[in-house]
């Protein structure tokens, strides 16, 4: 077949046309930053009553991976599994990232966004706290943490500082506020 007939069969779209490739381009200082350096340090909440609080500079997804071997997770049909991750400024000044990856996490988060009206953005204001612990799923496991979460979106009023938590011993009741 000439070029030609392949061009005009490509035009009826009786042949698909070939991809043209594209150069990814950015003009974010903030992502070649982080390119360059890597993200800030990862807010762990290893201990009961834990606060991540900010604001929020930049908020993307990536790739979840598998807790244990670090491997690329995919949903059945190998779609990747994405998860959200949250770059904030913390009261210090200090830049910390949450990895949104816990559904306990995700849940206090979804919720304060719902609460709020208005899904997380740069500007905003959060704060995360691991509250108590759950039941486990299966004998043996680790119990599930909880958490409770505020969100103020930009250029709404700051969120009030999270109440004071029951002492360690008393963390069945419900999150404090």
């Amino acid at each position: 077949m000439t070029d030609q007939a392949i061009e005009n069969l490509q035009e009826a779209g009786l042949v698909p046309a070939p991809e043209k490739k594209t150069f990814a381009r950015t003009g974010d200082y903030d992502e070649i930053d982080a390119l360059i350096m890597g993200p800030p340090p990862p807010f762990k909440f290893a201990s009961y009553g834990d606060t991540a609080v900010g604001t929020i500079t930049s908020v993307f997804a990536r790739q979840a991976t598998d807790f244990d071997s670090g491997e690329a997770k995919f949903w059945d049909d190998g779609t990747p599994i994405l998860e959200p991750v949250i770059i904030f400024c913390q009261p210090d000044g200090e830049l910390a990232t949450l990895y949104v990856s816990s559904a306990g996490v995700r849940t206090a988060l979804k919720d304060a966004c719902r609460k709020a009206g208005k899904g997380l953005r740069p500007g905003g204001y959060i704060a995360v706290r691991y509250t108590k612990d759950g039941e486990p799923f299966r004998k043996g496991a680790f119990p599930p943490k909880i958490y409770e979460a505020q969100y103020a979106p930009p250029g709404t009023p700051p969120i009030p500082p999270l109440p004071e938590l029951p002492s360690p011993a008393d963390t069945s009741g419900p999150p404090p506020f």
